[in-house]
């Protein structure tokens, strides 16, 4: 065979692409094909005055086939490493949100001085509103996240099932015929990406079963979650009605404050000057019409 640079480089994975890879389930069975090894190749071979132009084409087109492939192992390996280290944090979420809904029920505060003005009492429900839509909108996320990770184990599983028809079938084409002697480079560079493929197609797999362990941890995680979610409502719903309670005796009281003082200072005038008494009269009916027990004020700060 003629000397070529590529070939010396290509012979550094000889033991590699000989391997047998049928029935690929564990890291002994993964074909060990290194991302650096295939770009040494690949630079190897371009510019190779030994290849024709249409043969280097062919053979780069591989390798940057099996580079991709490779690379897409890789990051299917790191997602799988950052699920493991979610998954084992697990445990300890659990135990947390267990404790703390196992804790008795904190008796419920308002955080207002007890000569609180409207505009305290005001400032305060407001506060309480936008914690409590906060809860329900976390709510609806971990229901809608739940519903989620339902679809995603149904597509998982699927996504499981076509892996193992491609692997089946890149086993095939490596105990396939070879294109020749007259084509060896172009063979081999083919088998590489073979290689390559199955490879990312075992780390795939790998991290969708790693996903799948996540979710069924999961599952002892989220009813937890949407207990706590559920209660964290309850409490901000039930300050949210004290609070509009206190506002509403605050506004009922200054209406009726309003009310004694119309009173008393219409009947001042008309003591005073006998000639208005009938225009206090109608101020006090007026003042009845908006501040009485039955009045607009009173009647819109009970509904």
């Amino acid at each position: 065979m003629r000397p070529r640079r590529w070939v010396a480089a290509l012979a550094l994975l000889a033991p590699l692409l000989g391997a047998s890879l049928a029935a690929q389930t564990g890291p002994a069975d993964e074909p060990k094909v290194d991302l650096e090894e295939v770009r040494k190749l690949r630079a190897a071979a371009e510019g190779d005055p030994a290849l024709a132009d249409e043969l280097e084409a062919r053979v780069l087109a591989l390798y940057d086939d099996a580079i991709r492939s490779l690379e897409a192992a890789a990051d299917h390996d790191a997602a799988a490493v950052s699920i493991g280290r979610e998954r084992s944090e697990i445990p300890a979420r659990v135990e947390r949100l267990q404790a703390e809904l196992d804790r008795p029920e904190r008796r419920l505060r308002r955080d207002l001085p007890e000569d609180a003005t409207v505009a305290q009492v005001e400032d305060a429900l407001a506060r309480a509103r936008a914690r409590l839509g906060a809860h329900r909108a976390a709510l609806r996320d971990l229901e809608r996240s739940s519903e989620d990770h339902t679809s995603s184990r149904t597509e998982i599983a699927q996504r499981l099932g076509s892996l193992e028809l491609e692997l089946e079938r890149l086993n095939d084409d490596l105990r396939g015929p070879s294109e020749g002697a007259a084509a060896t480079e172009l063979a081999e560079a083919a088998r590489l990406f073979v290689l390559a493929q199955q490879r990312a197609g075992i780390s795939e797999g790998r991290m969708h079963r790693a996903r799948l362990a996540l979710l069924g941890d999961r599952a002892r995680l989220n009813p937890l979650e949407i207990d706590l979610a559920q209660r964290r409502i309850g409490h901000a719903e039930e300050l949210v009605d004290r609070l509009e309670g206190t506002a509403h005796r605050i506004r009922a009281e200054q209406a009726r404050q309003a009310l004694e003082q119309v009173h008393e200072q219409s009947r001042r005038l008309a003591e005073a000057i006998p000639e208005v008494a009938d225009i206090a009269a109608e101020t006090e009916e007026l003042a009845e019409i908006l501040f009485g027990a039955e009045g607009v004020v009173t009647r819109s700060e009970q509904t």
